[in-house]
């Protein structure tokens, strides 16, 4: 693995990590920032389960 891929893996793999949802963010816009933060890691074959990738979007759900 190349530096620049291991880099571009770590800075994504963070934004994961620390991803919520936005002030004003609708949900749909939330799960289409996700999505692409997702896709990134998926093209460098770092790839989350369903169950993780499911709890964070659940974790970041307003709780109205």
């Amino acid at each position: 693995m190349k530096d620049v891929e291991l880099r571009k893996i770590v800075t994504l793999t963070t934004h994961h990590e620390c991803f919520s949802k936005k002030e004003g963010e609708t949900i749909d816009e939330m799960f289409g920032r996700f999505q692409l933060l997702l896709n990134g890691l998926e093209a460098l074959e770092h790839v989350y389960s369903k169950a993780q990738v499911n709890l964070k979007i659940i974790d970041n759900l307003p709780n109205e």
